[in-house]
């Protein structure tokens, strides 16, 4: 007549899932229940089920307990986007692209970690995925790491990067009389890879600020910060006879970063300097000035050829 073991265990179970942490009744209860080593063994069942067994199964089940509560936990702490709480800091900024580490239709873009080395970094030449040309480094004493996955695209886009940040340093972009620097950049990977070639000049813009504060004083380091609650960067970087310049979106894009500008409550969003003609075609070009089209100012489109653009737009100085 003994109870089958199934059902003690679908019983006990049944009675954890049930029990709620912030009760102090059930939390009394389930400690003055009877264990269920000791309901099996009353029924005369036990046979293979040991007490050490019976602790894993309890255990398994207090650690998928765990699991759900930290993902509820994790989904019930995420916030909507504020750019308002976001000040002026060294070496980040926001790309205007989605990812699954930000949930939202901008990403922050850190750099970080900077290192002097004892020597010039002398890494091999990248090559384009698009075109298959390589580009070296050259004399540019600048490495880029990633704390991101390294795709075949964004090891090109941090090349171009260190190529574009020493020539804005004028081949001096490490600090004191460092022969090498490295700076690790977080730029969390486009949930689409059609995106990850237009991220690139966010990446050298972070990377130029967090440098620009081996080249000042200790006192005048924010002057190195980018502003980053007023404008969004939406640009990657192409390699153009030997010089790094902004890439333009694509033209079917215009609108759709516009709107996501609107959305998050950016004042302005810079593009690169080939995309005017396509924000002067686009439809929020055409409703700018039409009041009841907007709950309040629509942004404004800026645009940029180059690194140099880029840092007297967002960095303080």
């Amino acid at each position: 007549d003994a109870t089958p073991v199934h059902v003690v265990l679908a019983k006990a179970v049944a009675s954890h899932l049930r029990s709620k942490p912030g009760s102090v009744q059930l939390a009394r209860a389930d400690a003055d229940a009877t264990p269920v080593h000791v309901m099996l063994a009353k029924g005369g069942t036990w046979a293979v089920l040991s007490a050490g067994a019976a602790a894993s199964a309890s255990s398994d089940l207090g650690a998928s307990g765990s699991v759900a509560a930290n993902a509820s936990s994790a989904g019930n702490s995420t916030m909507p986007f504020n750019v308002l709480s976001h000040g002026p800091a060294l070496g980040k900024v926001f790309g205007l692209y989605y990812s699954t580490m930000s949930g939202e239709k901008v990403s922050e873009m850190v750099a970080r970690g900077y290192k002097s080395l004892a020597d010039a970094p002398s890494d091999p030449p990248v090559f384009s995925p698009e075109t298959g040309l390589p580009l070296a480094r050259g004399s540019c004493p600048l490495r880029l790491t990633s704390a991101n996955y390294e795709t075949d695209n964004r090891k090109y886009n941090l090349r171009m990067a260190e190529v574009a940040v020493c020539a804005a340093f004028y081949g001096q972009p490490c600090g004191g009389a460092a022969k090498g620097c490295e700076v690790e950049i977080m730029a969390p990977l486009p949930s689409n890879s059609d995106q990850e070639p237009y991220v690139g000049a966010g990446i050298a813009l972070v990377a130029h600020s967090l440098l620009c504060s081996q080249h000042v004083e200790a006192w005048q380091v924010d002057s190195c910060e980018l502003v980053r609650k007023q404008a969004v960067v939406a640009a990657g970087l192409q390699n153009v006879n030997g010089a790094i310049k902004l890439r333009p979106i694509p033209s079917a894009w215009m609108d759709l970063k516009m709107d996501a500008t609107y959305e998050l409550a950016f004042q302005e969003v810079v593009f690169a300097s080939a995309n005017e003609a396509h924000y002067h075609e686009s439809e929020n070009y055409r409703r700018k000035h039409d009041v009841l089209a907007w709950s309040r100012a629509p942004p404004t489109a800026v645009f940029c050829s180059d690194l140099s653009c880029l840092v007297s737009k967002f960095e303080r100085r």
